[in-house]
């Protein structure tokens, strides 16, 4: 008898021992919060929790449940595992999905990932790795679900992960559009997709032998149904990857942007003004939404509007410009206290990245997407209806310059002419900026 007490107080002991050990892990209270941090089982005294906020406790009769990191881990391992071989991107979204309740954001965005790569246009994987990156960023920031007071000396200064509650991003289809309206002949490395029998209805249509249509490559069938097709045809023509200017944004202009003007203290935080851009962009939903933005936004510089992506004359573009120290820009950025330049000067290899880009990658004429998209501080969607018909391209929006020089013509498809915008009777009107950032078109 003696023995078997002996061996029952190990057991408690190593039990309570067990629960007084730290794991990372998440716990979720019966009022709906969830708290992740390095977790503490107390066993009937409850649970604390070390967060970046600092040391929350719990009381045991306030927790709903406890989901160790660890555990989590296991059985993500054992569900796949029990994939049959044949699996697709339904039985992969629902382990992304399973993941994302248990809030293990960096597997289930792997997960998601998964999904995309089977199926790149399933609208359910990109609103959930939409909901991931949103929850990952706000639990980054601080935010835990508690109601939390700022500290004696703590700073203020907003950050870019209090505003993820509010994102909206572009959706496959969006992205598919800009993705069409940005390839060129030269893009022939992107991979097409055709859905609903486009093929077959686009040879109907155009009375094309059938056979002839076929011997083209996917890329050239998706160039004579976007030229040629209707706007349902176009709609089924999927671009599955970057063409090269996007896939330069993405991996060159992006995280100069980033870094610059939508530091969390700038365009990416709480006060940011009419012009907002999402901060961090880790997928192609949030890097195109900025690509978006930024091609959709203007300025008021000396009673002139001008384009932050400017493709009849990219040396002008705002993205390049307010980029420069003010005493070095022809058109300088608003003052604004702390504003440090992305560039230190027009050598600065970034500052030619920019312009190179804007001059040689981009398609030489604003396209138009089709998009309806609400600008973050705007309020308004940025393009007309999809129905519109598109501008025509030998006859694009004029873009003004300053005094004593010509209004540009329609928009070359070679080289831009050198800048039109020096001059020494135009630059006391440079200083004098008007107005914020705002999208153009609201």
């Amino acid at each position: 008898m003696m023995l078997r007490h002996g061996l029952l107080s190990i057991v408690v002991i190593g039990l309570f021992a067990g629960m007084a050990l730290a794991k990372p892990g998440v716990v979720r209270t019966r009022d709906g919060r969830t708290l992740e941090g390095e977790v503490t089982d107390k066993g009937l005294d409850g649970v604390t929790i070390v967060t970046r906020l600092g040391t929350i406790s719990i009381a045991r009769d306030e927790v709903a449940a406890i989901d160790y990191g660890s555990d989590i881990k296991e059985s993500y391992q054992k569900r796949l595992a029990s994939l049959p071989k044949t699996a697709g991107a339904k039985e992969h979204f629902e382990i992304a999905r399973w993941l994302y309740d248990a809030k293990a954001f960096s597997l289930a965005r792997q997960e998601v990932n998964t999904v995309l790569s089977l199926d790149p246009n399933s609208a359910d994987a990109v609103q959930l790795r939409q909901m991931i990156d949103r929850e990952a960023a706000w639990e980054a920031a601080g935010k835990t679900g508690l109601d939390t007071k700022v500290q004696p000396g703590a700073t203020s200064r907003p950050t870019a992960g209090l505003t993820v509650r509010d994102r909206k991003y572009l959706d496959a289809d969006q992205i598919n559009q800009i993705r069409m309206a940005e390839l060129k002949e030269t893009d022939r490395t992107v991979r097409v997709r055709f859905d609903a029998g486009v093929e077959k209805r686009y040879t109907e249509y155009d009375n094309v032998d059938s056979r002839d249509f076929a011997a083209l490559t996917p890329f050239e069938k998706a160039l004579r149904i976007l030229k040629k097709g209707t706007a349902d045809m176009r709609k089924d023509v999927k671009i599955v990857n970057d063409p090269q200017s996007m896939m330069e944004f993405k991996t060159r202009i992006a995280p100069i942007v980033l870094n610059g003007c939508a530091a969390a203290n700038c365009h990416g935080g709480i006060n940011a003004g009419s012009f907002q851009l999402f901060s961090p962009a880790n997928d192609d939903a949030a890097v195109y939404t900025n690509f978006y933005i930024l091609t959709r936004a203007s300025a008021t510089v000396a009673e002139t509007r001008r384009k932050m992506i400017d493709r009849t004359y990219p040396q002008n573009s705002l993205l390049a410009q307010f980029g420069l120290p003010r005493e070095r820009a022809d058109f300088r950025h608003p003052e604004v206290q702390g504003l440090t330049p992305v560039f230190k000067s027009m050598d600065d290899p970034r500052y030619r990245i920019v312009v190179e880009w804007l001059r040689n990658s981009l398609v030489a004429v604003d396209p138009n997407y089709h998009i309806d998209y609400i600008v973050p501080g705007s309020g308004a969607p940025t393009s007309q209806p999809a129905a519109l018909p598109v501008p025509a391209v030998q006859d694009p929006p004029k873009q003004p310059e300053p005094a004593k020089q010509p209004p540009p013509k329609a928009a070359p498809a070679k080289a831009a002419p050198a800048n039109p915008g020096g001059g020494n009777d135009a630059q006391n009107k440079l200083d004098e900026i008007r107005g914020r950032l705002r999208p153009t078109g609201i």
